[in-house]
């Protein structure tokens, strides 16, 4: 009896070898959603904002959105706070102005959005408050080396620095309380699986590591890359579903069940993944695009990706950048996000419009800004 293949998109899509054993041995682990009808998304940013002096570097982190709705984004060795309801800004400069070499490398909030940390390329890393500008604890780092990105979960801060090191930080001691080191290779991405005791690093030769932060020890490592796995983002309806993004000579995104460690899914972009989000009322998968697999050009875009047992099919390519969109961020009600480009533009995009009239993102608050007038 012959069975109908389900047709695939343009894009290729080869899964594992064993991914029929998969479909069928963990229907009850994994949740699946029903398919949707295409869908209609706005393919121009609802704001565009001006970020002169922003690192063209892959490898930091600058940008995040809190829960308090505001955008944290870091120029050099200044970062500023842009309220995304009031349009208010803050500048934050934490030290003197120092060589420019030197820079902010990465930043994020506090489960709560009210303290931000903020780490550089001298492996300091700041706890402060952006609305008093009060710095509330330092940390530096024994190894003065680049800190690429700090997470600040309800487990406390993680940071990856340059020597391939994942480092625990308890805001009230000085010090790092451990040292996590499973990589040989710079950390260039981290993420905690929410409502999970796992937290997931990348690294620059592909490997992924996965932690249980509660013993702070390796519970499973995947090498699921050839090169860069910066890009990581955990599924928020399947909690043991890893999303990850290769680099230009790998240009993949791979789902991996990490109880298994096992492949469930793949999608061959044939570019840089510079970052990835899932929206969880959507159950679709954004990812950011830079170089070329072949022609080593500039994509710069965005996709928007429908997976369904663990198949991809495009939704939306947004294109406003005309640098690669190197950070990406979900406003905390899940309805916009914000990338930020090396063409040193942020752009807010309204992706997954609510049904809840609570939607505290403006949608049309202005249209090519300068900072100037909000964040500068």
């Amino acid at each position: 009896m012959a069975i109908a293949q389900r047709p695939r998109s343009g894009y290729s899509s080869p899964m594992s070898p064993n991914r029929s054993f998969f479909t069928a041995q963990m229907d009850d682990l994994f949740a699946t959603p029903p398919r949707r009808k295409r869908r209609y998304v706005p393919k121009s940013p609802v704001c565009v904002m001006d970020l002169p002096k922003l690192r063209n570097n892959f490898f930091t982190n600058n940008l995040d959105w809190g829960k308090s709705n505001k955008i944290a984004v870091a120029l050099n060795l200044t970062t500023y706070v842009w309220d995304a309801k009031s349009k208010v800004c803050r500048k934050i400069q934490l030290t003197t102005p120092r060589p420019d070499h030197d820079y902010i490398s990465c930043l994020a909030w506090d489960p709560e959005g009210t303290q931000l940390v903020i780490a550089d390329n001298l492996g300091d890393i700041t706890v402060c408050d952006p609305e008093c500008s009060v710095i509330n604890h330092q940390t530096h780092l024994k190894e003065r080396t680049t800190v690429n990105i700090v997470r600040w979960t309800d487990h406390g801060i993680f940071s990856g620095d340059c020597h391939g090191t994942v480092y625990k930080h308890d805001p009230r001691v000085r010090t790092a309380v451990a040292r996590l080191g499973g990589h040989d290779v710079m950390v260039c991405g981290l993420s905690q699986g929410a409502g999970t005791p796992y937290l997931a690093s990348g690294s620059g030769d592909g490997l992924v590591c996965i932690w249980d932060v509660r013993s702070s020890k390796v519970y499973k490592k995947i090498q699921a890359h050839t090169l860069l796995a910066k890009a990581l983002a955990w599924c928020p309806w399947r909690k043991n579903v890893l999303a990850s993004g290769g680099g230009c000579d790998d240009g993949n995104i791979r789902l991996w069940n990490i109880y298994t460690g096992n492949m469930v899914g793949e999608i061959s972009t044939q570019s840089q993944i510079c970052g990835l989000l899932w929206s969880e009322e959507y159950h679709e998968l954004v990812s950011s695009h830079g170089l070329t697999k072949s022609e080593g050009t500039e994509t710069n875009d965005l996709i928007l990706w429908e997976e369904t047992d663990f198949y991809f099919e495009p939704v939306v390519k947004l294109q406003q950048h005309i640098g690669r969109p190197l950070h990406l961020a979900m406003s905390p009600d899940k309805t916009h996000i914000a990338s930020v480009g090396a063409d040193e533009h942020i752009c807010l995009w309204n992706c997954f419009p609510s049904s809840s009239k609570d939607n505290q993102t403006p949608t049309n608050v202005v249209s090519r800004v300068s900072l100037d007038g909000y964040i500068r």
